[in-house]
């Protein structure tokens, strides 16, 4: 995948770390938090940082104005991307954006578990307003995290709207927009075709 990502050396992120851990009391906010577990974790496997709301900008719309990327939670089998959706179902609250779930329809309310890309983060002039859907990548057992896939995000490019995706990026937040790059593969055709016809089975 050919998106802009942020690069730390492992040293430079432990030296950072330990400056944000010596801060203590009044002298420590939960910026200093996040930061201190952002560089912990660099430091630690020297993962690179992506911005997913910059990725989006930077990759923008194919030709029938549809994002080019989409983003779902690791345990959903499905993902659902609904244009302009920020805030209930107003298209003119979030004008250039809009919002991943797992549900078919926008639920607003669902703000622990939806994915809300910023008002212009295309132009809205040529975003399609149609609700789009995929599958979400199947993760190889190599790859697979051993705690719970809720708490980790798969970002994808799309070759095409209800096709199989094949290029992800397994990701973990650390804050906002701000993810972790764990992990990056590519499918085979084969495995392509046949978990894309196993998600056509279970839709039937």
């Amino acid at each position: 995948m050919d998106v802009s990502t942020l690069a730390i050396p492992k040293t430079v992120a432990a030296q950072k770390a330990e400056e944000y851990a010596e801060l203590s009391g009044k002298q420590r906010n939960k910026e200093d938090a996040a930061l201190e577990h952002l560089y912990k974790s660099i430091a630690k496997s020297g993962a690179k940082v992506i911005n997913i709301a910059d990725a989006f900008r930077e990759t923008g719309l194919n030709e029938k104005g549809q994002p080019k990327l989409a983003i779902a939670r690791a345990d959903w089998l499905r993902v659902h991307f609904a244009p302009r959706r920020w805030f209930r179902s107003y298209w003119h609250e979030n004008l250039g954006g809009g919002g991943f779930s797992n549900n078919p329809t926008w639920n607003y309310q669902a703000t622990a578990t939806n994915i809300v890309l910023p008002p212009e983060t295309f132009r809205d002039s040529l975003l399609d307003k149609s609700y789009l859907k995929s599958s979400v990548p199947h993760i190889p057992p190599a790859l697979r995290p051993s705690i719970n896939l809720k708490n980790f995000h798969i970002l994808f490019e799309v070759q095409s709207w209800e096709e199989y995706p094949v290029d992800p990026f397994l990701l973990r937040r650390i804050q906002g927009n701000l993810f972790l790059i764990i992990a990056e593969w590519e499918l085979t055709p084969l495995e392509a075709s046949i978990l894309e016809a196993i998600g056509k089975g279970e839709n039937q």
